[in-house]
């Protein structure tokens, strides 16, 4: 079973798959019941011999520049400057702004994609808290793969 990401979402109503994360963290989404839940449903499918991919947002954090301008996003190491050292530079797609050969297969975009904080991975900061939170998210979550 490949499932969304199962973690907490900035806007739950309108964010209900999962692609908006509160935050960096473990926090378990309430679209879940609670965690309790979460760990009868993950127990069924081991019982049956169902592996379960868990799908991880680590490109970006929040659903719009709003939640981070707002400091809506919990927990959230990197703050809330858009400009800050943690963040490609705050440019939308589609404003022909994005740094991005779609001619080249290795060509990172490097812009806020619908107006997505955009983490910056080559800063070592973020790439070692994205790797802790997936490394904390396979024993917490019990995933099978990621």
């Amino acid at each position: 079973v490949w499932m969304s990401p199962v973690m907490r979402n900035v806007h739950p109503d309108t964010c209900y798959h999962g692609y908006c994360p509160m935050g960096v963290g473990t926090e378990l989404g309430d679209q879940y019941g609670g965690f309790k839940a979460y760990s009868k449903l993950r127990s069924a499918f081991k019982k049956h011999g169902i592996r379960v991919m868990g799908d991880m947002v680590l490109n970006h954090i929040g659903s719009n520049v709003k939640d981070l301008d707002k400091g809506l996003l919990h927990p959230n190491p990197f703050g809330n400057d858009r400009n800050g050292p943690y963040y490609h530079s705050y440019k939308e797609y589609g404003e022909g702004k994005c740094e991005y050969d779609e001619l080249n297969p290795k060509q990172r975009i490097r812009c806020w994609i619908w107006g997505l904080p955009d983490l910056n991975h080559s800063v070592p900061f973020v790439e070692k808290t994205m790797i802790s939170m997936v490394q904390d998210s396979i024993h917490k979550f019990n995933f099978d793969a990621i």
